[in-house]
């Protein structure tokens, strides 16, 4: 979503120290850390949802 590689180190610290499987409430606040930071522009905020969603889909996939 953003042009350029980008470490989403709030989500990080979410999950850091968590045991696997993450459960979803981890999951969810993870992946909203993950665009907290996010400011759209008008033509783009469709964006956000989307990469909110492949976080989640993401850690759901590597913490099972």
């Amino acid at each position: 979503v953003y042009p350029v590689p980008y470490r989403a180190v709030k989500a990080e610290e979410v999950v850091s120290g968590k045991h696997l499987p993450l459960d979803m409430a981890t999951v969810e606040a993870a992946a909203d850390a993950a665009v907290s930071d996010a400011r759209p522009l008008g033509y783009n905020k469709w964006k956000i949802p989307i990469a909110k969603a492949i976080v989640k889909q993401l850690l759901m996939a590597v913490a099972t």
